[in-house]
């Protein structure tokens, strides 16, 4: 049984650490790469990147993730 996109963004929300919520997405979707994974993040929780190059690297995708969990 596929998880729902709202369940899956319920899920890592409620996360405790961005290694967890990372995994949620891992087991959810087929990501390759982190820019995919950044997209998802910004199209999911409408977040954005400020004062960042359009380089996206895994410091930003765990600070995106990290930023969601606290939030």
């Amino acid at each position: 049984m596929k998880t729902s996109r709202d369940e899956v963004k319920i899920m890592i929300e409620l996360s405790s650490t961005v290694e967890e919520a990372d995994e949620i997405i891992k087991e959810n979707y087929d990501f390759e790469t982190t820019e995919e994974k950044v997209a998802f993040l910004k199209g999911m929780f409408d977040i954005e990147i400020v004062g960042h190059t359009d380089e996206t690297d895994e410091t930003t995708y765990y600070s995106m993730l990290y930023t969601i969990i606290k939030g």
